[in-house]
């Protein structure tokens, strides 16, 4: 059951970040944004999971 949880989350994330135009938003805030501040703290005060970001980040040359 755990583990089925943990899967459904992260697709949860990844359909989120694919589909969600505030998130793309976000998330190049938070890269444009990576010099001056830290992104765990970007992350947490836009509400954005650590976990998604580097996931766009990773993926956002494929995603878009």
């Amino acid at each position: 059951i755990e583990l089925k949880n943990v899967t459904m989350e992260r697709d949860i994330l990844k359909k989120a970040v694919t589909s969600s135009p505030r998130a793309t938003y976000e998330m190049q805030f938070i890269l444009d944004n990576i010099d001056m501040y830290p992104v765990e703290k970007m992350c947490k005060s836009m509400k954005v999971s650590k976990n998604a970001y580097y996931y766009w980040f990773k993926n956002k040359d494929i995603l878009f």
